[in-house]
């Protein structure tokens, strides 16, 4: 037996060509600690004689832990040369914990694509569904393209430069199990071989296919006459379907029961002295899982598998296409893998990184893949496809300084029902690991199709089950979802790591959408939005203001999503580079609240090479998401100090009896789960597993659409929608409101005579709010009777006059209130163990004084009484409805403390917004983060009365913009002609521009009174407001539109012709619907001005016409340069084409 071992042991080295370390006998290895076993810790020991590997095995399998790659034969390499790509696939063992998906990665290393190890998530039970229990071959039959000539063969089988290519077929996941696979650059899939394994080489068997063999046991005999009756049935069948493909039948389709029970034969013939227990529980896996390794348990001894099944798909597909030529391949690491999702394929490297592409010409349509014409699979086999695919994005993950020098490995490829691939994974190691530490990467990235998991596409793989309730990417499809995770165990200082992925800007175009700005962009990448936290703020300390989102859409079509939930969230855009001044603090930047914002600059700063004065600064150009540790003010240049800083994430805190919860039902009966119930229970399910093994996980889907108008369409697809629309009446005449005019001062008699002068200056009126200082003190929710001694009275009369009533509303409570006394004893207000200055623990400063608490909208109880009593001063007052001022995150105390753990600060936002002012129908907010789904107005943060657009006159039309594109079509701009702050108040001019600019707005907001400005204003302002009328009828249409699909009332004018390259850059000019396009006048001084048209016919309805005589018809496609703008005029132009709404 000993001379029988080094016979072996000389052949392989022979093969291999190179000298390898002595092996030890089977005896000795028997004996090795279980932490060193190679291939399987054996107990007992075992005969040498079925130890014996096959000829191209590459290396020895005693001392090592994990195998890098399978050699193949020389005759596999000439018949198949796609082989290589997958034989060259690095193949980690796996041995470390389950990290933030809970499984262990799975290791592709056969050409049918089916895993060799079983996920933990399975062994768990989580994900299972009937496509566990398929049998494999309905996934991978036999339907592959016939034989032809060699000069149209595929070259290397899709493998260039290195790279595995798994695109799958030009349909990616709409391929069709029954259609042949359809393989962008010629690559051969496992259809084209068939599933079931072809006879091995001569070489391979003439040593164990003899029933008879001298030394055989009974039980390899058995296996033998297996082996031979498997050869010969694939034989028959093969010929079978070659006589059926020449009389134009189609091939035959092989028996699912009887390919099942000889797959099964085959398997049976690896598992190596398994014990009467594995024996028994693998009879009852399914065909996937016979080929995956049970989590926490000891691995089947591999390698030997993997290559005969990848030289057995080489055999079959020898045989099929006899004079295919061999082509050299590089067996180096996988550089790449390439993946496709309807008309997007996408490129991972093992750099870091991802390429995002777009099919040229639309991808087969998953419903009429189903087809045997033999030109099809010609023209998408076409190994030129290269030339079809245009690239929309590229992206890259921040691998941390651990990882410099080390190259990624692809350690999983993961395949859907149909055997397409829909994923893969991407880890990178330590280079210089212990021998006893856990093989635990460093950081991973998982590529995932955004399609797979949805009804068209149940996928197989592990990653099925760790889609963690993820409704932020729910319904997306021609792309794919990016999870980059960072393990902290490893890292030197994991207080201030970091999971980024990072977008670049030059290569998609024009940038849209991500929140509010104190200095509006648009395009985005025309400003330098400093990396901060990204969550609504009130002037936040690098320019983020009331409402924000986590999508953007680019010029090129380009989507990026990222998950909302994501606790420690940071974003920036074209980020400016640091200069010296920078670095010695210059750049520090801090919230503030009140008068503190007076000496603030205004921010985002703009990009040199679009500021036209050229004080601008350069960004990097890259669209930065991170998902952070933990808030903190940072080192360096641009510091960001504000009020999260040492608050703590509910993820961050990990309890043990998280691992109990059955997750595995469904969250879709909101019949049973309220819908903040439901998200907390996914947010817990997405980020425990990450808590428990100390990852930080970003995540980000990138999707390749047409143009700009279907990526916004995409992104606003995956948010929820409200139930209906504001009432029509805020829609028609402008809401009135005594803040700017008579700020604190307000009384019953200062409303009373606002209300009489509208009406005499015969000025259209719905609302009237009434704001600050109502009540008696901050919180009590009921009129100061000094200022109002009877407030139903003033009520009745303003509804006599024709306006409803609201009130300004917070959700903050002094402390010398019968409000503060009775919530505090119960519980009702969010607390904080840490004093602010002089404060109380609990209270804090905001815009006014005196200090406030804060209600606790996660406490139902709070809500409940908060509500409560805004229910009751309706019915004894008669109010219609209340303005809910604030809800940011950002007023609240340091380390604040709430009755329900939030994992995220924008969720106090969103409960303000959900659970209270979704409450009346009559209502108003100004912030937002995931509230699409109220179907409330949202107003603009407060404006300067200014021309500027650091918060002035030429910000409204940018912020308006923003608002559609953020999936808020209800947008309330703020209030005609700014707060009038700092004593600056606006101008005749200002405010007549600032009114038509707001008069074909979703609702127009006035409070600086017209004739205070000017005796010929309100007259001025009157005209605009005509144009309103004639519009107003499109305007509520487009409310109840908005409701079924977020669709912008008020769009970019790119809305209207996504690939006119004219559009993307138009700040000043806005669509209503498809067929109205206003252009205001934003300029001082100016009288006219350029107006871009798109394609079509349009007339001017605001020019004079009181001759009679036919208004002038503009072919739209062209600028109309110097444009007559004069003072009074509002240039509104409709569309007068056949297929015209009827605006006009």
């Amino acid at each position: 037996e000993h001379s029988r071992t080094r016979r072996h042991r000389a052949r392989r080295e022979r093969t291999q060509g190179r000298l390898d370390r002595p092996v030890e006998s089977d005896w000795e290895r028997a004996s090795l600690p279980a932490s060193r076993g190679a291939v399987g810790r054996r107990t007992r020991p075992v005969d040498p004689r079925r130890l014996e590997p096959p000829l191209h095995f590459f290396a020895p399998l005693a001392r090592i832990r994990t195998f890098r790659s399978v050699r193949m034969s020389a005759a596999a390499t000439a018949a198949w040369p796609a082989r290589a790509a997958f034989a060259s696939a690095p193949a980690r063992r796996s041995s470390y914990r389950a990290r933030a998906r809970g499984r262990a990665p799975v290791v592709v290393t056969r050409a049918s694509g089916a895993p060799l190890r079983r996920s933990r998530s399975s062994e768990r039970g989580h994900g299972k569904s009937a496509a566990d229990n398929a049998p494999r071959q309905q996934a991978h039959r036999p339907t592959g393209p016939t034989a032809r000539p060699a000069s149209e063969m595929p070259d290397a089988g899709g493998v260039r430069g290195g790279s595995l290519s798994a695109a799958g077929g030009g349909a990616g996941a709409g391929a069709g199990a029954e259609s042949p696979r359809a393989m962008p650059r010629g690559d051969v899939s496992a259809n084209s071989v068939g599933l079931v394994d072809a006879p091995e080489t001569d070489e391979e068997t003439s040593e164990t296919t003899s029933p008879r063999s001298k030394g055989s046991t009974k039980k390899q005999q058995r296996r033998a006459v297996g082996k031979n009756f498997i050869r010969k049935y694939r034989t028959s069948s093969r010929d079978f379907r070659s006589t059926n493909d020449v009389k134009g039948e189609g091939p035959s389709k092989i028996d699912p029961r009887v390919s099942e029970s000889l797959e099964r034969l085959l398997e049976a013939e690896e598992d190596e002295e398994d014990d009467a227990e594995d024996a028994s529980s693998e009879a009852s896996l399914n065909a996937r899982d016979v080929f995956e390794s049970r989590a926490g348990e000891p691995e089947r001894r591999t390698p030997r598998a993997a290559t005969r099944r990848l030289d057995a798909a080489a055999s079959r597909f020898a045989a099929l296409h006899p004079g295919a030529p061999a082509a050299a391949v590089n067996q180096t690491q996988v550089a790449q893998v390439e993946l496709a999702d309807g008309d997007a394929v996408v490129r991972a490297g093992v750099d870091g990184r991802v390429s995002l592409f777009r099919r040229a010409t639309s991808a087969i349509d998953g419903a009429n893949c189903v087809s045997s014409r033999r030109d099809d699979v010609k023209n998408v086999a076409d190994p030129d496809l290269d030339r079809d695919l245009v690239l929309v994005s590229s992206a890259y993950v921040g691998l941390p300084p651990e990882c410099s020098g080390i190259t990624g490995e692809v350690t999983r490829v993961s395949f859907d029902r149909r055997g397409e691939p829909c994923g893969a994974e991407i880890s990178w190691f330590e280079k210089n690991k212990k021998n006893d530490e856990e093989d635990v990467p460093l950081a991973t990235l998982v590529v995932e199709s955004a399609s797979c998991g949805g009804d068209e596409c149940d996928v197989v793989s592990p990653r099925r089950a760790s889609r963690l309730g993820a409704r932020w990417n729910e319904g997306l499809k021609h792309g794919f979802v990016l999870d980059f995770s960072v393990f902290l165990t490893k890292l030197s200082d994991p207080d201030h790591a970091s999971a980024e992925i990072a977008v670049d800007l030059a290569t998609s175009g024009d940038w849209f959408g991500g929140g509010h700005l104190m200095r509006q962009h648009w395009p985005l990448n025309s400003g330098c939005w400093e990396v901060g936290p990204h969550y609504p703020f009130d002037n936040g300390p690098n320019g983020v203001n009331t409402l924000v989102s986590t999508h953007w859409v680019s010029s090129k079509g380009a989507a990026v999503l990222c998950d909302p939930d994501t606790p420690y969230l940071h974003v920036g855009l074209n980020a400016p580079k640091s200069n010296m001044w920078d670095n010695l603090g210059g750049s520090n930047r801090a919230f503030g609240v009140g008068i503190q914002n007076a000496t603030r600059h205004v921010l985002p700063m703009d990009c040199t090479r679009h500021d036209p004065d050229g004080s601008g600064r350069e960004g990097d150009g890259s669209l930065r998401l991170q998902a952070r540790s933990r808030f903190a003010k940072g080192k360096g240049a641009f510091q960001m100090d504000h009020p999260m800083i040492g608050w703590e994430s509910s993820f961050d805190s990990y309890d043990e009896a998280l691992d109990t919860y059955d997750f595995s039902g469904s969250f879709d009966d909101d019949s049973f789960i309220e819908p903040h119930v439901e998200r907390s229970l996914e947010r817990t399910k997405m980020k425990h597993s990450e808590v428990s093994n100390r990852c930080l996980s970003m995540r980000v889907a990138l999707c390749a659409l047409p143009d700009v108008r279907a990526a916004t369409e995409t992104c606003l697809a995956t948010l929820p929608r409200p139930a209906a629309p504001p009432p029509p009446e805020v829609i028609r005449a402008p809401i009135w409101t005594t803040w700017a005019r008579y700020k604190q001062n307000v009384d019953q008699k200062k409303t009373l005579t606002f209300a009489r002068e509208i009406l005499h200056h015969d000025l259209p009126a719905s609302v009237m709010e009434i704001d600050d200082k109502w009540q008696a003190g901050y919180g009590e929710l009921d009129f100061d009777m000094n200022k109002f001694p009877d407030p139903k009275e003033m009520v009745d009369e303003l509804h006599a006059l024709g306006f409803a009533v609201t009130l300004w509303v917070m959700p903050f409570v002094e402390e010398d209130t019968d409000a503060y006394r009775e919530g505090s004893e119960k519980g009702y207000f969010v607390t904080s163990k840490r004093r602010h200055g002089n404060l109380k623990p609990g209270f804090f400063k905001w815009w006014n004084t005196p200090p406030v608490v804060a209600l606790d909208v996660t406490n139902p109880d709070a809500v409940n009484w908060f509500v409560t009593r805004l229910k009751s001063l309706q019915q004894r007052y008669g109010i219609d409805g209340f303005k809910f001022d604030a809800g940011e995150p950002c007023f609240l105390p340091r380390m604040f403390e709430t009755h329900e753990a939030l994992g995220h600060p924008s969720e106090y936002t969103r409960y303000w917004v959900e659970r209270v002012a979704s409450q009346f129908a009559l209502a108003e907010v100004r912030t937002g983060h995931g509230t699409t789904g109220v179907g409330v107005l949202t107003r603009m943060g407060d404006r300067f009365s200014e021309w500027g657009s650091g918060n002035g006159l030429r910000s409204i039309i940018p912020t308006l913009l923003t608002s559609g594109v953020m999936g808020y079509p209800f947008c309330l701009p703020d209030m005609i002609g700014g707060n009038a702050y700092f004593g600056r108040r606006p101008d005749r001019e200002l405010l007549v521009r600032w009114a038509q600019a707001n008069a074909l707005m979703p609702a127009m907001q006035f409070s600086i009174a017209p004739w205070d400005a000017g005796a010929d204003v309100a007259e001025l302002i009157k005209q605009s407001l005509k144009v309103r009328e004639r519009i107003v009828d499109v305007m509520i249409r487009l409310t109840g539109e908005a409701c079924l699909d977020l669709a912008p009332m008020c769009r970019p004018m790119w809305w209207l012709d996504p690939m006119d390259e004219k559009t993307y850059r138009i700040a000043d000019q806005f669509a209503v619907g498809d067929d109205v396009i206003v252009a205001p006048v934003v300029t001082r001084g100016a009288v006219t001005r350029d107006v871009y048209l798109t394609k079509g016919s349009w007339v001017d309805i605001s020019a004079e016409d009181d001759d009679g005589a036919e208004r002038k018809t503009y072919r739209g496609g062209a600028w109309l340069f110097g444009y007559d703008a004069p003072l009074h005029k509002l240039p509104c132009f409709v569309r007068v084409d056949d297929d015209a709404r009827d605006a006009s």
